[in-house]
């Protein structure tokens, strides 16, 4: 009896059950040291009397336990309760209750005796679900899941709201179902790779809905596996993200807008320096050849006078327009101006070009780009924001091949991290008659195109850090940044061209690395 009662006490203890006793004559009760754990009471008490014990039942609940469970007259034939109870901290248990009568042979009911089993972990369990039900049931996202042969075993509501199918018209159909039809092979692969590999997979694609519509989703999938690791379908969620592409597109032709309009001012003045020098060169030439054509003209009517006529005036006239003229003036000076004319111009046309090439027509598809031009037609147009502040060096490596970019974007990117450099540059040389250094780099790493930025700005502080490529994050001053430089760099890089863009800082020096990479690779 001793050996069964102590392994019944190591059983409670470790299974979280107490056991009681009550006398229903006296109502003294009697209690195991596990049961006072369970209600959070520390007593050296042999147990609680009943009005101490009923204080601790929830109030919502007490009513119940009281008359059904503890009293004989009005148990019912299930005694089976679960309640709640509340600890001395003020938390709330459950406890599920079994109870029975024990009867005195010679008056009746003689004590009741009962084990509470606590059910607080299961209880919250049990609501924990409900709450992750009703989140997946109701979240604006698509979430379903498939079984191993790719097929769709449950759909939410947000996934009927998305695509236009009820839960009856989609389950049992092939997850790929969702995508049109020359693009269905990945999603079967997807479900392939969750079977034997077991990695969660993330993809960015077209959908069709019930419609017909094309929708541009994000997809996370991940494996469902059993207690033994083995995969028995795909968890699937999808988020609409057709509008967020729109928006982003319209931000990044908003922000291209803006800042060809920053860039137009100084265009001009770059393009009004050699034209200015055009037009002096072109006003000497103009003067310079009138004062050779009077010459000319001179000389031809003293030649073409006939013979009988006096040549004494023509000779004069002749004699004072070769007094003007200073020929060998002349003959140094006009090839020089026509040098520096024929400089101008392709100085000009460098800027056009260069203009014309940082502007290409924004496609969505990826094209053959050369890099370092790209970057030196960007630098060039761009030049009026960095001149003042910076002298700009590149050392761009000769071997790269052409890259696959979207182009437009890929220049927008460049000029992004450009100006942002040369207002770092600005902000610690301002008021001074000196100048910062900025620094552009290509180079060939494997199959991948690595370009750096690098610039002598104050670099940044460590608590913003992890908000550089936040949208609309700026520490600049209202009105002079709108805070989607870095974000659209970032986006364009990460997402359109599947690369990575980091940078390293430290004080006095900030550094941008642009990595780009299957976008950006070859072979």
């Amino acid at each position: 009896m001793r050996i069964s009662e102590r392994r019944l006490k190591v059983a409670h203890s470790g299974l979280g059950v107490g056991t009681w006793e009550l006398d229903l004559k006296t109502g003294k009760s009697k209690w195991s040291k596990e049961l006072f754990r369970i209600y959070g009471i520390q007593s050296d008490q042999e147990g609680l009397a009943l009005q101490q014990w009923a204080e601790r039942i929830h109030p919502d609940d007490r009513e119940i336990i009281l008359l059904d469970a503890l009293s004989p007259s009005n148990r019912s034939d299930n005694p089976d309760h679960q309640y709640r109870i509340v600890w001395p901290d003020g938390s709330i248990h459950w406890l599920h209750t079994k109870s029975t009568v024990m009867l005195d042979p010679n008056m009746g009911p003689g004590k009741l005796i009962g084990v509470d089993f606590d059910i607080t972990a299961v209880k919250e369990g049990e609501r924990s679900n409900r709450e992750f039900a009703a989140i997946v049931e109701f979240a604006d996202l698509a979430i379903f899941s498939s079984d191993l042969a790719g097929k769709i075993v449950n759909w939410n509501s947000g996934a009927e709201r998305i695509f236009g199918y009820s839960a009856r018209e989609i389950v049992g159909s092939p997850v790929h179902r969702l995508a049109p039809e020359d693009f269905r092979r990945p999603y079967d692969e997807i479900g392939e790779r969750l079977r034997l590999e077991q990695k969660t997979e993330h993809l960015e694609a077209v959908c069709v809905t019930k419609s017909g519509e094309p929708i541009q989703i994000l997809l996370s999938a991940a494996p469902i596996l059993d207690h033994v690791g083995t995969a028995i379908g795909g968890a699937y969620i999808m988020w609409d993200v057709t509008e967020m592409k729109m928006l982003q597109r319209q931000l990044v032709q908003a922000q291209k807008l803006e800042s060809i309009g920053q860039l137009a001012a100084g265009i001009a003045h770059e393009i009004n320096t050699p034209i200015q020098y055009i037009g002096d060169n072109a006003k000497f030439l103009e003067e310079g050849f009138n004062d050779l054509f009077r010459l000319v003209d001179s000389g031809r009517q003293l030649v073409e006078a006939p013979r009988k006529v006096d040549k004494t005036d023509l000779a004069s006239t002749w004699d004072g327009a070769v007094g003007r003229i200073d020929l060998e003036y002349l003959r140094g000076e006009v090839p020089l101006a026509i040098e520096q004319l024929l400089q101008g111009v392709d100085h000009v046309a460098t800027i056009v070009r260069a203009m014309r090439e940082f502007s290409h027509p924004s496609s969505v598809e990826m094209t053959m780009v050369d890099i370092n031009r790209a970057i030196e037609s960007t630098a060039l147009v761009s030049k009026n924001e960095w001149k003042y502040v910076a002298d700009l060096t590149t050392d761009l490596a000769p071997d790269l091949p052409p890259v696959p970019c979207v182009a437009g974007e890929f220049n927008q990117v460049i000029l992004n991290l450009i100006v942002n450099a040369a207002h770092a540059i600005a902000d610690i040389v301002h008021g001074t008659e000196q100048k910062g250094s900025l620094r552009i780099s290509t180079r060939r790493k494997d199959q991948f195109v690595e370009i750096r930025i690098i610039d002598t700005g104050a670099g940044i502080p460590k608590n913003i850090q992890s908000k550089v490529f936040d949208p609309f994050f700026t520490t600049k001053d209202v009105g002079k940044g709108t805070g989607q430089g870095l974000a659209i760099a970032h986006s364009v890089i990460v997402q359109k061209h599947h690369g990575s863009i980091r940078f390293e800082t430290r004080e006095g020096a900030r550094n941008y690395h642009y990595h780009p990479a299957s976008a950006c690779s070859w072979g």
